[in-house]
């Protein structure tokens, strides 16, 4: 029934994606919020649902406009399943926030195999990935993806290489400024502490067990297909299993950075989908991911 809906990409989808997302979101608040829910609260609770929504919409755009998926669904379908999963990711803004910018930066970074416009999009995710680490300092770490897919699209002209590097200090020499302007003061740098929020207190080892299941069975025929895809397909499918690896490395320094493995898992989980080609076995997982989620709110 799940599967069945999601099939086929249509707008309807993104309507019955918001209702579910507002639903899980509107209970995770209801569950989490230790406080009298004042007008403020709402209000930031209010912001951090819209942004979560709009990744929605970053993300669809990534994987049609680069054929990381056919015409479907099942990616936007799994993030949101991610999001509601693992709800106690919606108390922390500044993550939140942070992944919209790494989703904005990857974009960028995938769309390179088109050879077009390439230093404008190494400049743009180089700006994204440094603006993604003002609210989280270790999304810093995604510069490896762009530094990869330089790698694999433009490694040939040498200026490229000192783009990302324009971009850091341009944020860097913007936000100093900033900073000094409206704090009368110069900003003393130092790295945050690693903070966690607890997320196997919240949710039960079963839920991680299944996902890493099935994110190795996914990783398995992602691997396999990609010898029938396109050379430049191939690179985007190897960025996407790079940010699985960087969000892996982020994941076991904070369990809250597991919200950057969203994207990359949706996508490979979504393939996993299409290739085996049997409609039980989508209904069947997706069923499941639900129960899981209704389960992880009772309990």
């Amino acid at each position: 029934m799940i599967a069945s809906v999601f099939r086929k990409s249509r707008p309807v989808n993104f309507v019955l994606l918001a209702v579910i997302l507002l639903v899980g979101f509107v209970f995770s608040v209801l569950k989490l919020n230790t406080e009298p829910l004042s007008t403020s609260i709402l209000f930031n609770k209010g912001l951090i649902f819209l942004v979560v929504l709009y990744s929605i919409f970053i993300v669809d755009f990534i994987v049609k406009k680069n054929e990381l998926a056919k015409q479907n669904s099942f990616t936007i379908l799994i993030y949101t399943f991610l999001h509601l999963l693992f709800y106690n990711s919606f108390q922390d803004a500044n993550i939140i926030i942070s992944n919209v910018f790494i989703l904005m930066a990857l974009r960028r970074c995938i769309s390179l195999k088109s050879k077009l416009e390439v230093r404008k999009k190494i400049f743009d995710a180089s700006i994204w990935i440094c603006v993604a680490s003002l609210f989280d300092f270790w999304a810093i770490s995604f510069l490896v993806i762009l530094i990869l897919s330089i790698v694999f699209y433009a490694s040939e002209n040498f200026k490229n290489w000192l783009i990302p590097l324009v971009g850091f200090f341009t944020v860097l020499l913007i936000y100093y400024a900033g900073y000094f302007l409206f704090m009368d003061e110069l900003y003393s740098f130092e790295i945050p502490k690693v903070a966690c929020i607890n997320l196997m207190s919240q949710n039960g080892p079963y839920i991680l067990i299944f996902l890493s299941l099935i994110l190795i069975w996914g990783l398995i025929v992602f691997l396999t297909s990609m010898n029938q895809k396109k050379s430049a397909l191939k690179k985007s499918f190897l960025l996407v299993i790079f940010t699985v690896i960087v969000g892996v490395g982020l994941f076991f320094l904070s369990d809250k950075n597991i919200v950057y493995l969203f994207f990359p898992i949706s996508v490979i989980i979504s393939n996993l989908f299409q290739e085996i080609k049997n409609n039980l076995i989508e209904e069947t997982l997706s069923t499941i991911i639900l129960l899981l989620i209704i389960l992880n709110y009772v309990i």
